[in-house]
């Protein structure tokens, strides 16, 4: 009997959460107050942002923060 394999953890497992999230709310809230054609690309616009930003965020953690870097080299 083999054992599973655990699940691959994926950098895009959460690509796109703020976009579809902030859509669906842009369209909610559109219907609501009855002018979609305001709402949903507010908060479609919000939405592609955030996602971006994260994804930045992601990329650039792994590497060091040169004013952080200087300011260690300083105190050394």
């Amino acid at each position: 009997m083999s054992t599973p394999k655990p699940p691959i953890e994926s950098d895009s497992a959460f690509s796109g959460l703020y976009t579809s999230t902030f859509l669906a709310v842009g369209v909610a809230l559109g219907a609501a107050l009855d002018n979609i054609g305001l709402w949903l690309p507010v908060f479609l616009s919000i939405g592609i942002t955030l996602d971006y930003g994260a994804s930045q965020k992601k990329t650039s953690e792994g590497t060091p923060d040169s004013a952080n870097q200087n300011d260690q080299d300083k105190t050394a």
